[in-house]
């Protein structure tokens, strides 16, 4: 076995940089929905690999750079893919090819901590305790790379797991996070076997190996026997605890460009006609949900009334109410009331635009719909970055279909059935903040929606991350989902991940299914990202132990 693991290693040292490219291409490959979730752990330990045989920062940066650049290509390619189609805008293309750039810096960070850890414990008697360190780091650069406008939570280890139910169910308490730290403390369990056996320090059938063996494999196994300790894995029937609810989605199938242009007043007069059949179809539905931006008119000004009486009509008629996403226009009375980021009319009037959903409801006004602005905005798609920081940026920089430089919203609301259920809506981008989702199911949603437009990306592998990583959303809160695409996928999701009536992409579809509605909040719900701040905690603690100790050190030398 040490030959083996020998002439595995001397094979990799004459071509360092198809181990780099390997190594990215496993954690990418290791994302959906190519579905190979066992590739995470081999990238991670031969990215422990490499991190230890750097000799200095350089090389470090230089290692990690190539490692990620190659993971985010195979992991994110459709941010740039989908740029590249027909009537797409130069902005997007351009943007996607700069993300791609620029996200492997960032991974910089966690690789710098976890580094100096190894070389400030590599000379004591215990030096392999720097590997207990990677999850407490990993866990924290992730939470810390989803707080800003910078943020971007979508390449968290844990998004790896989202096809493997039987993994999964223990995030009801840790959240997503929580397989971010399984993920790693197996595959520093591995690598530390994989060292040791490798420079001859144990025989791979001695006891401490058959120890760590035994170690790996029961904490590989542990999610799978939480999840049998609680059948949880596919308790439909514990999901309609708090009664039910026949909910309809509308997936429109619209092209993303065309939308905001030359068909925008043919896709938005067809919705109707797709509401009347899935109302046909299913005459006991409670609720309808439409994608983000189905209706690309600003029809809550008084504009564009005619719009938005034919949608008040269907609400009227049927006593259905229509959940929809539409644009939000607030008009400030003067500069001095406007935020300095405002847009300004050719008229001369301050205005900001929100992407929002609207609940249009039977006998209410555009002026009583209950409203929710999108909170948490794509980074340079849908807003820059500080941007009221950077106001002057918002000139240069602008999407050619209407959904650039919208405003931050600041409520953060439930919406209220009249048979009292409330529910949550995430606007797109949204459903990837854990903590932030869950804080909605806090204040009292008993199921929950996202609407989204993933068209931009087409067949590409963002379409079918993003449906994946709501799985996680149900899970850690124990809610059903339903999720209506502009372009799929679409589907209902019960509170212990599996899904229902998933429709495909790029196809005009609906459906209508029950839902149950949840009272009880799982520990995940009630605290939140607790094991973040631990993580954290413990994260500042070794860095600051590792500083000092390389104080003590450099002194010590100079006496």
């Amino acid at each position: 076995m040490r030959k083996f693991f020998t002439n595995f290693t001397n094979r990799f040292k004459t071509s360092g940089f198809w181990l780099r490219v390997f190594t990215g291409v496993c954690l990418g490959c290791a994302f959906p929905p190519i579905n190979f979730y066992p590739l995470v752990f081999i990238g991670m330990v031969l990215l422990i690999k490499q991190i230890t045989e750097c000799k200095g920062y350089n090389e470090l940066l230089r290692k990690s750079y190539a490692i990620f650049f190659w993971f985010n290509i195979v992991a994110l390619s459709w941010i740039c893919l989908g740029g590249f189609r027909q009537n797409a805008d130069k902005f997007l293309i351009a943007a996607g090819v700069l993300a791609i750039l620029a996200h492997p810096i960032f991974f910089w960070l966690p690789i710098a901590a976890f580094y100096k850890a190894f070389k400030s414990l590599r000379k004591f008697k215990y030096s392999s305790l720097y590997l207990i360190f990677l999850p407490f780091i990993w866990v924290s650069f992730e939470y810390l790379h989803s707080i800003t406008q910078f943020s971007f939570p979508w390449l968290l280890l844990g998004n790896t797991q989202t096809y493997n139910l039987s993994k999964i169910q223990f995030i009801e308490i840790t959240g997503v996070y929580g397989l971010t730290f399984w993920i790693c403390a197996l595959s520093s369990l591995i690598f530390y076997l994989y060292s040791q056996v490798k420079n001859s320090r144990w025989k791979i059938s001695s006891a401490k190996s058959i120890a760590v063996i035994a170690s790996i494999i029961l904490l590989y196994f542990a999610p799978d026997i939480y999840t049998l300790s609680k059948g949880s894995k596919s308790s439909y029937q514990n999901a309609f605890t708090n009664g039910e609810l026949n909910v309809g989605v509308v997936q429109q199938n619209a092209n993303p460009w065309e939308r905001w242009a030359g068909r925008q007043t043919q896709y938005v007069n067809e919705l109707p006609e797709l509401i009347s059949e899935l109302r046909k179809k299913n005459p006991e539905t409670q609720l309808i949900v439409l994608p983000e931006t189905a209706i690309t008119y600003r029809i809550l000004s008084s504009t564009y009334h005619d719009k938005l009486k034919m949608f008040s009509n269907i609400a009227d008629s049927t006593n259905t109410p229509l959940l929809i996403g539409l644009p939000y226009e607030k008009i400030y009375a003067d500069s001095l009331s406007a935020p300095i980021d405002a847009k300004r009319s050719l008229s001369g009037l301050f205005y900001d635009t929100f992407n929002t959903a609207a609940l249009i409801e039977k006998g209410k006004t555009a002026d009583s719909f209950q409203l929710y602005k999108k909170n948490k905005l794509v980074m340079g798609g849908e807003r820059i970055p500080y941007q009221q920081q950077l106001a002057f940026l918002k000139d240069f920089v602008s999407w050619g279909v209407g959904i650039s430089q919208w405003q931050i919203g600041k409520d953060t609301i439930n919406f209220k059935l009249d048979n009292g259920a409330q529910f949550n809506t995430a606007i797109c981008y949204e459903s990837a903040y854990p903590e932030y989702f869950s804080k909605f199911v806090l204040k009292g949603a008993d199921f929950c929606t996202i609407i989204t437009n993933d068209a931009w990306w087409w067949k590409f592998f963002g379409t079918y991350q993003h449906n994946q990583f709501a799985v996680l959303r149900a899970v850690e809160n124990r809610r059903w989902i339903v999720r209506s695409a502009n372009t799929g996928i679409s589907c209902l999701i019960d509170p212990y991940g599996n899904k229902y009536n998933e429709t495909g992409v790029y196809e005009q579809a609906s459906f209508a299914g029950k839902i149950g509605l949840m009272k009880e909040k799982t520990f995940y719900t009630l605290h939140g990202d607790w094991l973040c701040v631990i993580c954290l905690w413990a994260s500042g603690g070794i860095l600051l132990l590792c500083i000092v100790m390389g104080f003590n050190k450099n002194k010590k030398a100079a006496g």
